[in-house]
């Protein structure tokens, strides 16, 4: 497998390949794709709150005996 990079933008779902990489056309290629833009996130986006939101559980009539915990 040959490996190639090169920086270009993707519009409207087209990505223009460099004339040098002519031979790559009209083949099966592998394509990944890295975006600057990826590498940053938002931090209110991984928020404490989102994540234990997510694992609710009722404890209420949970009894905690700490003589079982020391049990092994």
């Amino acid at each position: 497998m040959e490996a190639i990079e090169f920086e270009t933008d993707i519009k409207n779902g087209i990505i223009k390949i460099p004339s040098k990489y002519n031979n790559f056309l009209n083949r099966k290629v592998k394509l990944i794709i890295l975006s600057e833009e990826s590498a940053q996130y938002n931090q209110k986006d991984y928020s404490t709150e989102d994540f234990f939101s997510k694992y609710n559980i009722d404890l209420k009539n949970y009894k905690f005996n700490r003589d079982e915990l020391y049990d092994r």
